[in-house]
């Protein structure tokens, strides 16, 4: 990742991670999304427990009580992030093909944040 980041559109942080279960599908077979990180019009960045090769074509499969939807995509990057055993989740970025569908279902199933007390 380093310094040099080139973003084609602004990130947006997921505050609270939708309530359904979202698989990242490739050809090794269906991998559970441990966290969405932030999401864009053009991508999603996430982690999971596996490594995957840069360039690599995935399927990010949503899945929750009102609905299902699929989109297809690239992994751009990949870092593991390290605890303090030096070993952690793999985060990656991926480019999605039709961002937008998933971006509208994950944020129709994400719980509203809670207000703040005064």
């Amino acid at each position: 990742m380093g310094g040099n980041v080139q973003r084609k559109h602004e990130r947006y942080p997921l505050k609270n991670q939708p309530s359904g279960r979202l698989y990242l599908r490739t050809g090794s077979g269906r991998h559970l999304v441990k966290n969405v990180r932030d999401i864009s019009s053009s991508g999603i960045s996430l982690s999971v427990d596996e490594g995957f090769s840069k360039m690599a074509d995935v399927e990010l499969e949503y899945s929750a009580p009102n609905g299902r939807v699929e989109v297809f995509g690239k992994v751009v990057w990949c870092a593991q992030e390290l605890n303090n055993q030096g070993k952690g989740p793999y985060l990656l970025g991926i480019e999605l093909l039709s961002p937008m569908m998933l971006v509208s279902v994950l944020l129709q199933n994400s719980p509203p944040k809670a207000k703040a007390r005064a």
